[in-house]
């Protein structure tokens, strides 16, 4: 019987050692379908902007509230999280994130989670899918832009879901590359084909499928280096294909439309009034739920954009939480000492 008044607090590795990549995968894959059928309520991120941009406070941070209830899973939460891009000067994480966990029935917060972890987790997951369900059945190679944390993850996490991928790695930091390189093979035990590219574009115009993770703000995948059948994962907080390369997808493919059309890939498209939510195809939630096809042939372009739920870090979240009772593991905090004073 788990008491109603305690809250379970679990830090990063015991999540990371709770949920196998396969298992989140299946659960955000459920979660997607139920939010296209209406199951799933998810507001669109709520922003702090900390000077994300070079503008004041000029803290190159930012963060976000995250939150969600997912019916299937009966809970409710929220993520608080952001990014703090000068934080690699210091060796400390760039990515802040905590979540809470309450019973939708009654509010009590159930868990108290480290954040980063269910993030890096769940981003890998939605780029899975995006493979899963919208890259060509012959795919077999991803280019990834970006060394840092969330290349690691998509790493580990493709790596169990596709065996044979293999996969080519840019980064502008040497040191950055090395540290992945080296944690892929000590932490994460991954044993998979990894080139690291020495041009730009080479992990866009050698590969299948190109993801995006970096925290550039200005664009560099070019129209020409994207061929037909090509699967482009744009998850950057920042615009990081031309313009061209977005009007040339056959298909724009979303998380949550709303939210698409003011951050990340299709922002400044759509302030110029050039894109607006009529040029989006689908949300993935919706050809997962069979509600729309996914890929229909070997040579459509498909660009797909998820630029992050507060539903699947929810759902992480909650499997790692039921794991977490199961085992005994985590530590119960009471946060609720004193009922007269309520």
């Amino acid at each position: 019987m788990i008491n109603m008044y305690v809250s379970l607090v679990l830090n990063d590795k015991e999540i990371f050692d709770l949920v196998n990549p396969r298992e989140v995968v299946e659960a955000c894959e459920k979660t997607w379908s139920e939010f296209a059928l209406g199951r799933v309520i998810n507001p669109p991120k709520l922003g702090l902007d900390l000077g994300e941009t070079g503008n004041w406070p000029n803290l190159s941070a930012f963060m976000n509230a995250m939150p969600a209830y997912v019916d299937w899973l009966k809970v409710a939460g929220l993520k608080w999280a952001g990014g703090f891009w000068n934080n690699w000067r210091t060796g400390l994480p760039s990515i802040s994130a905590v979540v809470l966990l309450i019973d939708p029935y009654n509010g009590m917060f159930k868990a108290i989670m480290e954040g980063a972890t269910i993030t890096s987790l769940r981003t890998a997951a939605q780029t899975a899918l995006g493979i899963k369900y919208l890259a060509h059945k012959k795919a077999s190679s991803v280019g990834i832009y970006g060394g840092g944390t969330q290349a690691r993850y998509h790493i580990y996490v493709l790596s169990q879901i596709f065996p044979n991928m293999t996969f080519k790695i840019y980064d502008v930091r040497e040191d950055t590359l090395k540290r992945t390189l080296e944690l892929l093979e000590r932490k994460f035990k991954v044993r998979a084909n990894i080139e690291i590219c020495k041009e730009l574009k080479e992990c866009t115009t050698d590969v299948d499928v190109t993801v995006t993770l970096t925290t550039a703000q200005e664009p560099f995948i070019k129209p020409e280096w994207v061929k037909k059948g090509h699967l482009i994962a744009a998850l950057g907080s920042y615009q990081e294909v031309y313009d061209e390369v977005i009007k040339m997808a056959n298909k724009i493919i979303v998380d949550h439309k709303e939210q698409t059309l003011h951050r990340g890939c299709l922002k400044r498209l759509v302030e110029r009034g050039e894109i607006t939510e009529k040029n989006i195809y689908a949300t993935i939630g919706e050809v997962i739920a069979g509600l729309k096809p996914g890929r229909e042939n070997m040579e459509e372009i498909i660009l797909f954009i998820p630029i992050g739920t507060g539903m699947l870090d929810i759902t992480v979240a909650e499997l790692a939480y039921r794991k977490a009772i199961e085992k005994g593991i985590g530590v119960p905090v009471s946060l609720l000492r004193d009922k007269e004073i309520h």
